[in-house]
């Protein structure tokens, strides 16, 4: 009989399936093996709530509920690899039975039985009898002294199981995950633990070769920490420790350890702060390899913000963990935030690779343990769990760079230390030689100041007394200055003593300040002095209290323009860090300066650009005065701002141990330098002849301008101005036969006094002499392309000098002759002085376009030029020797006589010709020529 053709089907359909509905949950042993498979034999029941006791389990209505193992994975998890991670939201309950059918009634006696991984773990086993034994418990989160091992916390969880002989047993085993870690179960009986066989030796081997590589490599760099004390050496060490820490989890040693064993809920803690530990570590340690604080400030705040970020979030997951039971949640944070940590980081060492080479050790070596972060990150994301070999290629990687990044930084540090040392042994040189030469000034000028005393004590004449004070005045000058130089010397080297005594600093300050009032009044200065308290005792060394003073408020005074303000304030300031404090503030309304000059002030022999452009100052004031602070333990501050004025503070420690003592005070004036130029002594006279040659000297230096007045008064008469402008402005109104200028000069200096003059054709002809200080090759070469005649070097020769004037008349004399002929038929160039023939050919083509106006003479020459009269007298002199009236005569007979013999014209039609009057043009004519016109045109 044919069965119908829908039972076929359904017979063809159920084949596949017909080995799992014959699955039995029972497992029988009949022959002895070292190892037996129960996922074969076992059956699941998942739940979603731990709520069932095992009571009800062994209840005949939940028999049909539970299903084979394997049914259970291809349903859920079809195509998954075994073990199958399963739902951590779940709870898992799993039975199977077990029969001992060996032969000869052998027992299987202290067996071990697997069963996967999880968080908690428990095994009953029910004995035909019904006794129940157990639970047993296992899992990470369960402590070690509820379990039957010494090391009961390794990669898989393990109960020990003793299986009587020919007995039938049922085993039930719940597996639940508190911390909703995923859960994969692998249930197997072996009669030797795992954890003590050869595949177990090996790879346990394996792992502590790694870890000894890891715990080398961080001993080397806390040995090389404590040899150098680099603590980038530190922070790479305190990083591996953290790399450490964390890989001993992958060795489920974490949770063996003795204060952790019977607490592992503490253990993820601990994962916690050694990731955050590690990731702070590697912030600390780029920030100290690549000296960011120092190079690259602002990518340093970067760095703190990181830092100060880490700690934060790691409190928090830490937080999270313990309120929400969240494992995989709070990995994921850790793990996403720490990709986008060393990611980021990885990008700014990009970035900083463009100015530092050795950046590109962390740049590789920071890629390598990204690689390995991200590959175990994603893993942990998508489930899988983390991957100890991924973790071993980021950190072999990480630690071998990272270690030649800071064998290479090493290498660059001891050549930076050896440049230093080398440095600072010249410094020492420069130092003990600047010393030892200033000493030997000292011996010059004694004998210096001694014979110009004795010469004017023997000499009693007027006209050398004045030459004598100048010599004298220059010597104590430069005796001040060499004092200075030896002070700092001493200073710096650490032999200056204080000498302290205690008394009222109100009123000693009170008195300094006001001693500069004549000094302030003479520059129309208000200076004030302001204090909170009417009286305040504390020790302080008066002389170098004195010194400080006298620095900061002439230099206040020195910088500050007429009409401005400068003012001591002092007041007292309490603070946490260093206690009781006196501060004093010297403020003016001055010039100011940049922030680039503010970073070098305090630098000895270094001077501001408005001490450059003033000529004050040596560079020596500030640099002593720093010093100064400094030994009384103090410190000194300035703000200030390009043409707003400055603001130096001086912070004192208070204290009051010394004797107490009355001040005297000593002289000031021996600290301050002599500046400026007293009013009137530069007003010259400005109605000169032409007996003498005209000098005009461009002297800041009051003293160095009446040196050179004396040297020229016996052949020139001499005009004199204290700056570059002033300069500019004399010579454009006097029109001198030469100019003698400094180069180092306040308002406009030297350099720019040249081009100026130079360049304005009232002035161009005139010889420029440089005098200055500068002695270098580029100085000299720059004076010279900015038109000047000379430069000579202070101190200079007078004969040079004297030699270059005699060249300069000379070559003046050759000029005028060469002018003169201008005014014949053939114009020719004169060769060597393009603007002074352009100046001639200018003045000649205004006399030619005018030459039948009578009217037109000097005044409308002056004013077709816009020129003076006195300075076109002297330019006209200068070039050609004649005055302007002659000149503009001579080229009207010298058109004259062209006229006569090139042309019919009478005589009269020649003299309207010429711009004269017919009678007086014969009169002047017989005078330029000795003849007559009409015996000119005969005799030619």
């Amino acid at each position: 009989m044919k069965k119908p053709p829908c039972i076929c089907a359904l017979l063809l359909c159920a084949l596949p399936f017909a080995g799992l509905f014959s699955q039995s949950n029972q497992f029988d042993i009949r022959q002895l093996r070292n190892s037996y498979d129960l996922n074969e034999n076992l059956f699941i029941l998942p739940v979603n709530e731990d709520t069932l006791e095992l009571a009800e389990l062994q209840a005949p209505e939940w028999d049909s509920r539970f299903g084979p193992f394997n049914v259970f994975l291809a349903e859920n998890y079809p195509g998954a690899k075994h073990p199958v991670w399963l739902n951590a939201e779940k709870t898992y309950w799993c039975r199977v039975v077990l029969n001992n059918h060996l032969t000869e009634n052998t027992p299987l006696k202290d067996w071990i039985l697997f069963t996967g991984k999880s968080n908690v773990t428990e095994v009953w086993m029910i004995h035909p009898n019904g006794m129940v034994e157990g639970p047993k418990q296992t899992g990470l989160m369960v402590p070690a002294n509820r379990k039957g091992f010494t090391f009961g916390n390794q990669e898989q969880e393990r109960v020990r199981l003793s299986l009587p002989a020919a007995a039938s047993v049922t085993l039930f085993i719940k597996v639940k995950t508190p911390n909703l870690r995923r859960p994969w179960i692998d249930v197997r009986l072996t009669a030797e633990d795992y954890f003590h066989n050869w595949d177990f030796v090996i790879k346990t081997r394996k792992n502590w070769l790694f870890i000894g590589f890891l715990l080398t490599f961080s001993l080397i760099n806390l040995i090389l920490f404590l040899g150098t004390q680099d603590r980038a050496f530190l922070y790479h060490f305190l990083f591996q420790v953290g790399i450490f820490i964390y890989l001993l989890e992958f060795f489920y040693m974490l949770y063996d350890i003795v204060w952790l064993r019977d607490h592992p809920i503490f253990v993820q803690t601990v994962i916690y702060l050694s990731l955050c530990g590690m990731d702070m570590a590697y912030l600390q340690f780029i920030r100290t390899y690549m000296n960011l604080r120092k190079y690259f400030p602002k990518w340093d705040a970067v760095f703190k913000t990181l830092l100060a970020t880490r700690f934060l979030l790691t409190a928090g997951v830490v937080v999270l963990f313990y309120t929400t039971n969240n494992m995989p949640l709070s990995d994921n944070i850790t793990a996403i935030y720490m990709i986008a940590q060393y990611a980021g980081a990885g990008i700014l060492l990009l970035i900083f690779s463009r100015r530092d080479f050795k950046s590109l050790f962390l740049i590789a070596g920071t890629f390598m343990f990204i690689l390995g972060v991200v590959l175990n990150a994603f893993s942990v994301i998508i489930g899988t769990g983390v991957r100890f070999a991924y973790t071993q290629v980021g950190v072999i990687g990480e630690v071998l760079l990272f270690t030649l990044g800071l064998g290479y930084r090493m290498k660059v540090l001891i050549k930076e230390q050896r440049d230093t040392q080398r440095l600072r042994d010249l410094d020492d040189f420069k130092t003990k030689f600047y010393t030892n030469i200033t000493h030997e000034f000292r011996t010059p000028l004694t004998v210096i100041q001694g014979m110009t005393a004795q010469l004017r004590s023997e000499l009693n004449l007027p006209a050398l007394q004045a030459k004598l004070d100048l010599l004298s005045s220059n010597g104590d000058y430069l005796l001040r200055l060499v004092n200075r130089m030896l002070a700092l010397a001493k200073l710096q080297s650490g032999k200056t003593e204080l000498n302290l005594r205690r008394g009222d600093v109100i009123e000693f300050l009170r008195y300094l300040t006001f001693s500069f009032q004549a000094f302030a009044l003479g520059k129309d200065i208000h200076i004030r002095f302001l204090t909170e308290m009417e009286k305040f005792d504390m020790d302080f060394d008066a002389g170098k209290l004195q010194d400080v003073m006298t620095n900061l408020v002439s230099n206040a005074i020195k910088f500050t323009q007429r009409g401005g303000k400068v003012t001591v304030l002092v007041k007292q300031e309490q603070q946490s860090n260093s206690g009781e404090q006196l501060k004093i503030e010297v403020k003016d309304t001055g010039v100011g300066m940049s922030q680039d000059e503010m970073t070098h002030i305090f630098e000895r022999f270094y001077r501001g650009s408005a001490a450059r452009k003033t000529g004050q100052g040596t560079g020596l004031g500030l640099a002593i005065t720093r010093e100064l602070v400094k030994l009384m333990q103090g410190k000194i501050e300035v703000e200030s701002k390009d043409g707003a004025g400055s603001s130096f503070s001086v912070l004192l420690p208070v204290t009051r141990r010394a004797a107490v003592a009355e001040f005297e005070t000593l002289p000031l004036t021996s600290s301050i330098d002599k500046q400026g130029v007293p009013e009137g002594l530069l007003e010259d006279a400005v109605n000169f002849n032409d007996e003498k040659p005209l000098a005009l000297v461009v002297e800041d230096n009051y003293d160095v301008m009446q040196f050179e007045k004396h040297l020229l008064e016996k052949d020139y008469y001499v005009a004199s101005a204290s700056n570059g402008d002033e300069g500019i402005k004399k010579a454009v109104e006097l029109v001198p036969d030469v100019v003698i200028s400094d180069v180092v000069m306040p308002v406009k200096d030297g350099l720019e006094l040249c081009r100026t003059l130079k360049s304005d054709e009232r002035t161009s002809h005139i010889p420029i002499i440089l005098l200055t200080a500068k002695a270098s090759t580029e100085d000299r070469l720059a004076g010279l392309e900015c038109g000047a005649d000379a430069y000579l070097v202070k101190p200079f020769n007078r004969e040079e000098l004297f030699l270059y004037l005699r060249n300069f008349l000379n070559m003046r004399q050759q000029l005028r002759e060469r002018f003169k002929k201008m005014n014949d038929e053939k114009n020719e160039s004169v060769a060597g002085f393009p603007a002074e023939h352009a100046f001639i050919s200018k003045v000649r083509g205004i006399i030619e376009e005018n030459i039948e106006d009578e009217d037109f003479g000097v005044l409308q020459l002056c004013h077709k030029l816009g020129m003076s009269r006195s300075q076109l007298h002297r330019k006209i002199t200068a070039l050609t020797g004649d005055s302007t009236s002659r000149l503009i005569n001579d080229f009207r007979l010298s058109l004259a006589k062209k006229l006569l013999t090139t042309t019919e014209l009478n005589v009269s039609e020649v003299a309207y010709r010429t711009g004269v009057e017919p009678n007086y043009f014969s009169r002047i004519f017989k005078e330029y020529t000795g003849l007559t016109p009409t015996e000119f045109r005969e005799q030619v």
